[in-house]
């Protein structure tokens, strides 16, 4: 790795859950690799053990946070608020919990169908089912779609060439002492 490169991986991992001040292309893009890689190992390790959704999502989430740090602190190097560069990661988030949610429900149903459950009880459990899993289906499909229409905005801001000089956020990394 040449050094300008393993420079500004190391600045990043330096400085993982600080969300002030600013963060260059470079800096962000020799990150960015291994700071996707974090939630998802964390993620699939979670599940081999066979933890809880609830841990695993946790814990995919704490591991995501310097990823969001570095992303954070890159948006703002152009001039945009921080929170524009993690806008779509809460629409992913949203769409997994109730994904989760609405099949957990659809499966309570076909348990409870599946133990007998017939006559006016079994017609319960479909409304309750209906009543709950339906809006909840249509809650995490317009999340994802959120996520979809929102993460490639979010993306190219991190394409976008750095602000001159001093902004609100900070110096211009390229530009200040080190």
């Amino acid at each position: 790795m040449p050094s300008a490169l393993r420079e500004s991986f190391i600045r990043a991992l330096k400085r993982p859950l600080a969300f002030s001040g600013r963060s260059s292309r470079r800096e962000f893009w020799t990150f960015a690799p291994l700071g996707a890689g974090l939630p998802l190992f964390a993620a699939f390790a979670g599940m081999q053990f066979e933890l809880s959704f609830w841990f695993v999502l946790g814990i995919a989430a704490l591991a995501s946070v310097p990823l969001f740090a570095v992303g954070w602190r890159r948006v703002q190097d152009t001039g945009t608020y921080g929170s524009d560069a993690i806008e779509p990661w809460k629409f992913f988030f949203l769409a997994v919990v109730l994904g989760y949610l609405t099949r957990a429900i659809f499966l309570w149903a076909d348990a409870q169908i599946s133990a007998g459950a017939d006559g006016p009880v079994g017609f319960g459990v479909v409304i309750a089912a209906a009543l709950a899993g339906i809006p909840m289906a249509i809650g995490t499909i317009t999340a994802t779609f959120a996520f979809l229409f929102t993460f490639p905005q979010a993306a190219a801001l991190t394409l976008l060439p750095s602000d001159t000089g001093t902004n609100k956020y900070g110096p211009n990394p390229q530009e200040a002492p080190k």
